[in-house]
């Protein structure tokens, strides 16, 4: 077997096992930020991206990444100033980005005490228990 047969094998869609903890791990982390109340009144979704997502993980040997999006908001590039979409203004609420990420931290942290590092430029950095 050559090593490209060999990369091509490590990795691909999950096990059922893997589909399960990947499942239950975006089902935890939706019911933390249902349960936070300062999420009451946010629309906020829960969706999991990269690897598992994709079908490129490598397999028993990856982690989950669940994305928690505010969808109360828009961003957009703009080609020139003015040609933002129609009837869209500037975003006057309370969720910035810095406020977003502490109150999932606080969620998180909530549902699984001491077990969130929220250390690094992601929350939560290493987060073990969801997959388990």
């Amino acid at each position: 077997m050559n090593l490209e047969d060999k990369l091509a094998g490590w990795t691909g869609p999950s096990s059922t096992s893997e589909q399960e903890k990947q499942e239950r791990t975006e089902r935890m982390i939706r019911e933390a930020v249902k349960n936070h109340e300062p999420f009451a009144d946010c629309d906020l979704k829960v969706y999991a991206k990269g690897s598992c997502a994709n079908n490129t993980n490598v397999r028993a040997d990856s982690d989950v990444d669940v994305a928690v999006e505010c969808t109360d908001l828009r961003y957009w590039d703009e080609a020139s100033p003015g040609a933002h979409p129609s009837g869209s203004g500037s975003y006057e609420g309370i969720w910035t980005p810095a406020k977003l990420r502490s109150e999932l931290g606080a969620a998180l942290e909530k549902k699984f005490p001491k077990q969130v590092d929220s250390s690094g430029s992601r929350i939560p950095n290493q987060f073990e228990h969801c997959s388990r």
